[in-house]
């Protein structure tokens, strides 16, 4: 039989403990005093490939998968993923949708693509903002009946130049909602797609850079109820700015006071934005990906450590989902990109991490069993 799941990400209500107000804008958000929570141990039972070039899903798909998430549901497993579909490179993208049942995970011949979400201009001359579409995030709220959200990435691309890499800019943040309400509506077709983080003077902060809001996770749940979610960016022009001209690709929190679907307010800068997750210091930091563990009381982000990648992945923990404490994991050896870690037990004790990894310049689709330690 499948194995019991326990659904990440879910609301932190009865969490609630002792907090201090830091005001944003109008929208106070509530806290828990910094700490610095020590990550668990992560140790590796098995893994394997269950998607790559050879799969039937992957058919017109150049050069692989990156980015998105997992999310569990129905006895099913949803991989939501960036496919790199053709050329250019990383620009003529479709945002694809997967699935295996539980008790398949590890069978390549289990996963099957069920569909595109999205599929990118591929425009190359800098006009289009939706050229490029990158990382779906998925969420499901259970307002209204209960319905699935998308959030995702779009960027504007042109051959790189001297004054800057061009090949993604100006990464903007869209939501979207299903059309079909309840559990079956995770395929979509999403719609009413609203820009709500994006770069702007006087809103982007100086760690935010040519490339924009490059990456968003799924919203999580703060201590006191309020969601929020990591983003990033990068200074991709050049010259660029120090400290952010070594220390590059940093990640910060946007959080959501009118709560999903509405438009994000970027954490204070200097207070908490930017976040550095590779062990206190900044830079190098993408795509996290956040669990809570109840057990714990603890906040997991996995992530791409881009110093690390031949090496291992991020992996961050955090008592109040504010400051973190990160650090590189070498359990699964080399990582593109980790989409997710998912409880699979009720004491939170065994875990499955989904994540990419490039072999012959194509970029496959991984899963390994893991034990998470204290």
């Amino acid at each position: 039989p499948p194995p019991k799941l326990i659904m990440p990400r879910r609301p932190l209500a009865s969490l609630m403990a002792w907090v201090v107000v830091i005001a944003i804008g109008t929208h106070p958000l509530a806290v828990s005093p910094a700490s610095t929570a020590a990550v668990p141990a992560i140790t590796l039972l098995k893994a394997a490939e269950v998607i790559n070039a050879s799969s039937p899903g992957s058919a017109g798909n150049l050069h692989g998968y990156e980015g998105g998430t997992v999310v569990y549901s129905q006895g099913r497993f949803h991989l939501f993923t960036s496919e790199m579909a053709g050329n250019p490179y990383a620009v003529a993208m479709r945002l694809g949708l997967w699935s295996v049942a539980a008790d398949r995970v590890f069978d390549a011949v289990a996963w099957r693509r069920d569909g595109s979400l999205y599929t990118s201009s591929g425009n190359f001359n800098g006009s289009d903002p939706r050229a490029a579409l990158w990382a779906p995030m998925p969420s499901y709220s259970m307002q209204a009946g209960g319905r699935w959200h998308l959030h995702y990435v779009s960027y504007n691309c042109a051959p790189n130049n001297a004054s800057g890499w061009f090949n993604n800019f100006n990464g903007q943040i869209w939501h979207a909602v299903s059309a079909t309400p309840g559990p079956d509506g995770i395929g979509g077709p999403y719609f009413n797609d609203t820009v709500v983080l994006h770069p702007a003077p006087g809103l982007s902060q100086p760690w935010e850079g040519l490339q924009g809001t490059d990456s968003i996770s799924p919203p999580f749940a703060l201590p006191n109820g309020t969601l929020a979610s990591f983003y990033g960016s990068c200074h991709t022009e050049v010259p660029r700015p120090q400290p952010y001209a070594t220390a590059r690709w940093n990640v910060g929190l946007a959080l959501l006071p009118n709560g999903l679907g509405t438009s994000f307010v970027r954490a204070p800068f200097g207070a908490i934005n930017p976040v550095p997750l590779n062990s206190g210091a900044l830079g190098y930091a993408e795509n996290p990906v956040v669990t809570y563990s109840a057990t714990r009381r603890l906040y997991l982000a996995v992530f791409d450590n881009l110093r690390g990648q031949a090496a291992g992945f991020g992996l961050a923990a955090s008592a109040d989902g504010i400051a973190w404490n990160g650090t590189l994991s070498t359990a699964l050896g080399s990582v593109r990109t980790p989409l997710g870690l998912l409880f699979t037990d009720k004491d939170e004790r065994n875990a499955l991490i989904f994540y990419t990894h490039a072999s012959h310049n194509y970029e496959n689709v991984h899963v390994a069993s893991v034990v998470v330690g204290d």
